[in-house]
């Protein structure tokens, strides 16, 4: 009896055996050497004891080789991928460079609708200028360029260079079209984006549209917020805005917008813009102050002091004012 090593699973086991103790691979198939009996390798050629031939085609090889074949493709779709990384991340690398400097090698032309660039002919050596249209404002929609009419156009215009004003009057467009007799359909959200602008800049009526949206007076109240609206109208009153100023005197009068009942705050407010000008809010100022006067309202009653503001706001043409100049006059 002589040990002989199991093909399925490489335990050694009894020549003599039927099949193997640890597998069950039948020992039968297991092929011995027709000279001295050697049990043979699974893809043996030639017996490893006594050097017979076996007559089996050298199949290891071709298995050697397809494996090898095999790596050889991973390898090379390895580093086809890597490349494809390499050139993409090469090109938006390239491509973010460039466009953050474009604006320093052109020229604008025709306001900001088109840029000119200029480059070389290699052939000629002469320079050549090219149009390149430049990217849309985010009001410039299909509906925008289609109902828009001169005077909004050149508003764009201005806009998208940043201009207060400009920036003002369209977001106004956009909140009210209907009020203002535009045909653009009315976009609050936008809005609010382009007075807010111009409200970063300082201008005073902006802040007092927006506080005026942010407060609930106009547009569709979905963007009301208390807080944010006071801000600004409190901003736009210090700028110097007359309405601004004329409203923050009645909130503190009756309780509105949000502020606490105040006479004597309403009557700071009043007497800094009643004694600016003539404006029909400069008049109701002053009538507001000579009546605050009059009641005794924030501050001790004096008849004498009302009078006098009584009379401020008569000689601008306040119908009232002059009513009671003529029947209670000093």
């Amino acid at each position: 009896m002589a040990l002989i090593k199991c093909k399925e699973c490489g335990q050694m086991i009894s020549d003599k055996a039927s099949a193997c103790p640890h597998c069950g691979c039948p020992v039968s198939q297991i092929k011995k050497c027709e000279e001295c009996g050697e049990p043979l390798p699974e893809y043996a050629t030639e017996c490893p004891k006594c050097g017979c031939p076996t007559g089996r085609v050298p199949l290891p090889q071709q298995v050697k080789y397809f494996k090898s074949e095999k790596k050889s493709n991973v390898r090379l779709w390895t580093f086809v991928a890597l490349s494809l990384c390499f050139l993409i991340g090469g090109y938006y690398i390239a491509s973010r460079l460039f466009s953050g400097t474009s604006n320093d090698f052109s020229t604008s032309e025709n306001n900001n609708q088109t840029t000119n660039t200029v480059s070389i002919d290699n052939n000629t050596g002469k320079e050549q200028s090219s149009r390149i249209e430049e990217p849309k404002a985010e009001w410039e929609t299909e509906d925008f360029i289609s109902n828009s009419d001169d005077f909004e156009k050149d508003l764009s215009d201005k806009a998208k260079r940043g201009n207060a004003e400009a920036l003002k009057d369209l977001g106004m467009r956009f909140l009210e079209p209907y009020r203002l007799g535009s045909k653009l359909k009315g976009n609050e959200e936008l809005a609010i984006n382009l007075l807010l602008q111009a409200s970063n800049k300082n201008d005073s009526e902006a802040q007092a549209f927006l506080s005026g949206i942010y407060l609930g007076h106009y547009g569709s109240g979905d963007y009301k917020d208390i807080r944010e609206g006071q801000k600004w109208l409190e901003k736009s009153a210090e700028n110097g805005d007359v309405k601004s100023e004329l409203r923050m005197g009645y909130n503190y009068a009756f309780g509105a917008d949000g502020y606490p009942q105040d006479y004597s705050e309403a009557l700071k407010w009043r007497k800094r813009l009643a004694v600016k000008g003539s404006s029909p809010e400069h008049v109701e100022a002053q009538y507001n102050v000579g009546w605050q006067y009059w009641k005794g309202k924030g501050v001790e009653e004096d008849k004498v002091e009302a009078m006098k503001w009584f009379r401020m706001a008569a000689e601008n043409g306040d119908a009232e004012a002059q009513r009671i100049v003529e029947k209670y006059g000093f």
